[in-house]
C-alpha cells in the first residue's frame, strides 16, 4: 500500500479483484460508499467480502462475466484467401 500512496495514479493498475477459496474472502475495489465499481472504473480503496463457501461459485460467476466483456475479432478471412490464391497464382500452380 505504500507505493500506491506514493503514486495513486498506478492504483487503476492494481486486480479489481483477489479470491482466497480457504477460508473464503475475497478482495475487491469499492466506492467511497463501498459499493463495487464497474470492472476497472474508479474507486477509493479495497474491501474484504467474507464470501464462506460461496466463493468458489462467484469465482466462476465472475469469471464469466469478465470473460461475456471481451470482444474478439475474427481475422478477415475473404482477405486472407485473396492473398492465398495469389500466392498461388505467383508461385506458378
Amino acid at each position: 500500500m505504500g507505493r500506491l500512496a506514493s503514486d495513486p495514479a498506478k492504483k487503476q493498475l492494481l486486480p479489481d479483484f483477489v479470491f482466497v477459496r480457504d477460508p473464503g474472502y475475497m478482495i475487491l475495489r469499492v466506492r467511497e460508499d463501498f459499493t463495487p465499481p464497474n470492472l476497472g472504473g474508479d474507486f477509493s480503496t479495497f474491501a474484504v467480502a467474507r464470501t464462506g463457501p460461496e466463493t468458489l461459485p462467484l469465482f466462476f460467476v465472475t469469471l464469466n462475466t469478465c470473460l461475456g466483456l471481451v470482444r474478439l475479432r475474427s481475422p478477415n478471412f475473404n482477405a486472407l484467401w485473396v492473398q492465398l490464391i495469389a500466392e498461388c497464382q505467383n508461385a506458378g500452380h
